[in-house]
């Protein structure tokens, strides 16, 4: 089976788990034999992710993109132009600098790409093209549904079916100004009927999904993401010093202020004068003053020599990071559909300690690999911690539990069959 899958690029200075996830899905589907085209949007896609180098261009660069939205005159820029725009060079550029901006002041953006109405056909045209000339393929998957209109344009043109997974799209639509973001909603309500399947990530993003969008039952799937299985085990996590991890983008929406407050509460009453806390994930200049004054607060609570912040191990080597982390804990204020880096964890025997809200307790429940709190505060988080980490016999406990479970049904393989069915399906069905 050739399968295109359309993936938005975020840069490559922070762990994206939707890219992360999108791309391990890829590898297992091609090790089970189907040709698999990676199409990069906006930015590329990052290379230490993928089981090898991506050929293909980016499409909807960026920067050109950005540009054309914001000055319309653009729209006949020379060729000479527009192919510096799209240059390594510069989209290099434009990545280095991706997060610095949130959604709200890409509304029209959005809309436009929603749309798909006319004012992105130049680059429709030679994404089409490059399809016919060069793939071919079977069907197309987008890996969002902010991609919808480009997606259902794409199928009308050409008659492939079309597949796309729904991901934490709130978080980027919520950012948006009213009444932009009302009417993404009614937008993609509308786009949606043209959609072929959809696979969320979680049944807690179903249920949300439904209501939002007036989708058939029988038209979205809950496929929770799989993961790669380590060829070797780490040491056992009750014989580590006790850390603490951290494995998220590294910013205050994920959580990582209530999580170094928590640990601060946790070393003033001296129960842990050998805790340490690890925190890696990346992050983008629009974090640097946040972490500028989490690290100034550490300093001020004299905790700042327990904790580590790894700017690159998530690039380079997870098992680096995991391999010397007792318990894992990312508190994302909101919630989200999914969150992979607890596979991460929990893989490697590793417990979790989570708030109970989004996806979070779906992940607990099928594991046993950790414990949810509430609410969401610094004193609950530490109170979980503490009797988590006074507790040796647990941690090993709900590490074995939780890489068990992992093994038994959170594996890539198992997910590719599914997400594999589900091609098969739209196709007989097209």
């Amino acid at each position: 089976m050739k399968i295109v899958y359309m993936i938005p690029g975020s840069g490559n200075g922070f762990y994206c788990e939707n890219c992360r996830r999108d791309l391990i899905l890829i590898k297992a589907l091609r090790k089970q034999g189907h040709d698999v085209s990676i199409i990069p949007l906006y930015l590329p896609v990052p290379i230490n992710e993928t089981d090898g180098k991506i050929k293909n261009p980016v499409f909807y660069g960026a920067v050109k993109y950005y540009l054309l939205q914001t000055f319309p005159l653009l729209k006949k820029m020379p060729a000479w132009l527009e192919k510096i725009l799209d240059s390594k060079k510069i989209l290099s550029w434009a990545e280095s600098m991706a997060g610095t901006t949130r959604s709200k002041g890409h509304e029209k953006m959005t809309l436009s790409m929603l749309r798909s109405n006319g004012d992105d056909d130049a680059e429709l045209d030679k994404l089409l093209l490059f399809l016919d000339q060069e793939i071919r393929p079977d069907i197309i998957h987008i890996s969002n549904s902010l991609l919808i209109g480009m997606g259902v344009k794409i199928k009308k043109k050409t008659g492939l079916p079309l597949v796309c997974t729904f991901q934490d799209e709130h978080v980027w639509i919520d950012g948006l100004a009213s009444p932009y973001k009302e009417m993404v909603w009614i937008i993609m309500n509308e786009q949606a009927e043209n959609v072929d399947h959809f696979i969320s990530v979680s049944e807690y993003y179903r249920q949300y999904i439904n209501g939002k969008l007036k989708i058939n039952s029988d038209k979205i799937s809950v496929i929770m993401p799989g993961i790669e299985q380590l060829d070797n085990d780490n040491r056992p996590v009750e014989a580590k010093q006790q850390v603490i991890g951290f494995f998220s983008r590294m910013n205050q929406e994920h959580g990582l202020e209530i999580l170094t407050e928590a640990f601060i509460l946790l070393k003033k009453g001296n129960s842990f004068p050998q805790l340490k806390l690890y925190i890696t994930g990346g992050y983008t200049r629009d974090d640097t003053p946040f972490i500028k004054s989490l690290q100034k607060r550490l300093k001020k609570s004299g905790t700042e020599q327990d904790v580590l912040f790894l700017e690159d191990v998530y690039k380079k080597n997870y098992n680096d990071f995991f391999g010397k982390v007792t318990v894992l804990s990312v508190p994302i204020i909101h919630g989200e559909a999914f969150g992979l880096y607890l596979l991460e964890a929990l893989k490697r025997g590793i417990p979790v300690v989570q708030p109970d809200t989004g996806s979070y307790h779906e992940i607990i429940d099928k594991t046993g690999g950790g414990i949810l709190y509430s609410p969401n505060t610094k004193e609950k988080l530490a109170e979980s911690l503490a009797k988590l980490l006074k507790n040796p016999d647990k941690i090993r406990d709900l590490g074995k539990k939780g890489k068990e479970s992992v093994n038994k049904f959170f594996l890539i393989d198992t997910m590719a069959t599914r997400v594999n069915n589900i091609y098969t399906a739209c196709i007989k069905g097209k």
